[in-house]
């Protein structure tokens, strides 16, 4: 029915944790994933519910590799009727879907069923709202090509449910990201790189502690020509660790925090060894990193869009164009001139600037995908100047930057 949110499931059951029907995991299926990511990880994303609004071009391609990672299940949701230009990028149209303009959505859900049995891929058509996202118990939803202004609406939903949330855009040459896990998103591996380690030459007392108690500050050397890598704030544990006499010491439970005095010596506390030890401990074994995970705060879109943060959270992609402006600029302003554009843009296609005033085409302007200079225009328009663009002021400038 007009007006309200109309669901339709396969009759997939879902995938069991994307497994085997008795909640285990399709090793064959999921070999490189399980080697890449590891069962916990696998069983965790095999139990979330994610949901897709945006089936353009990036929205296929986001949902196929959402379906193939092996999620329980992905609810997809585009009512825009499919056309002959959606051919060009979105791979699970056909040209019958752009003839009888059939919803995108609609048009593409038999297709992404076939990618794997195990995930109910399931449609939802109707007007998406803000109350649907909460009530829909999705561990995220992801936004594709969709109006700021509902961006803005749909990350606060989800920051009311718990929700993680993901809006991507894809406009010809460019392209925007944005990421919202909430204020305590814990992070079990922060840069998915295997755990250091090195091979110890000595592990030599430099500090005593106190009396009766032990420990003390302790200097751990790399055997010669090797280099150990670790960084302050590091933890580590040995392995195979062995005194001077070459017996074995029981040590692989403890942790130590590493701090760094060159690249082949780093000096820990290690308070949980006993007093009266010998000034050098050992020599022999490896001293392995242990990764601990670590809490990531995210910004709401709406606080991230604020003028002073847009030049700190946004990383340009093609570093060649720093040299094309003065050192002294902070922040680079070519970035502050393409979001401006994007930004001039986004608004134009709502009809109003972020404060809700309006933006008008000058006279004789198209209405569709007006160039650069209209752009331009309307940003200079903006009484508002939430949206305005100036040109910049400095000689030799590169480009544009935001009021």
């Amino acid at each position: 029915m007009k007006g309200e949110l109309v669901r339709e499931s396969s009759s997939s059951s879902g995938n069991e944790a994307a497994g085997d029907g008795a909640g285990g995991i399709d090793e064959d299926l999921y070999s490189r994933q399980l080697y890449v990511m590891g069962k916990t990880a696998m069983a965790k994303m095999g139990k979330a519910d994610v949901l897709i609004s945006g089936m353009s071009g990036l929205g296929a391609e986001v949902a196929k590799n959402v379906v193939l990672a092996g999620v329980r299940s992905v609810t997809l949701h585009d009512d825009r009727p499919a056309t002959l230009e959606d051919l060009s990028s979105q791979f699970c149209l056909g040209p019958e879907a752009a003839e009888r303009g059939e919803g995108r959505a609609r048009a593409s859900v038999d297709h992404l069923r076939e990618l794997n049995p195990y995930v109910d891929v399931r449609l939802v058509e109707g007007p998406l709202t803000e109350e649907a996202i909460e009530a829909g118990g999705y561990a995220a939803v992801l936004l594709v090509d969709e109006t700021v202004g509902f961006q803005l609406r749909a990350n606060e939903a989800c920051r009311r449910a718990g929700t993680a949330f993901v809006s991507a855009s894809s406009r010809g040459a460019f392209a925007s990201l944005f990421c919202d896990f909430g204020d305590s998103f814990v992070v079990q591996d922060t840069d998915g790189e295997e755990a250091l380690a090195c091979l110890v030459g000595a592990i030599v007392r430099e500090e005593e502690g106190e009396a009766g108690v032990g420990g003390g500050r302790w200097v751990v050397e790399a055997v010669d020509g090797e280099r150990h890598d670790f960084q302050t704030g590091d933890t580590i544990r040995f392995e195979d660790l062995r005194d001077a006499e070459g017996a074995l010491l029981d040590t692989p439970t403890q942790e130590f925090t590493v701090k760094n005095i060159n690249p082949r010596k780093f000096s820990m506390e290690a308070g949980g060894w006993a007093a009266g030890e010998t000034q050098r401990r050992a020599c022999g074994g490896r001293a392995v990193q242990v990764k601990k995970p670590s809490k990531v705060s995210f910004l709401p879109l709406r606080k991230a869009l604020r003028p002073g943060r847009v030049a700190e959270l946004t990383l340009p992609t093609d570093f060649g164009k720093l040299v094309l402006q003065p050192v002294h600029a902070d922040p680079p302003v070519f970035v502050l001139r393409l979001h401006g554009g994007v930004a001039v843009t986004l608004a134009l296609a709502e009809g109003v600037c972020r404060k809700g005033g309006p933006l008008r085409r000058p006279a004789g302007s198209p209405r569709r995908r007006p160039p650069a200079e209209t752009v331009l225009q309307i940003g200079l328009r903006c009484r508002c100047r939430c949206h305005r663009v100036r040109a910049s002021q400095k000689p030799g400038a590169y480009g544009s930057g935001l009021r």
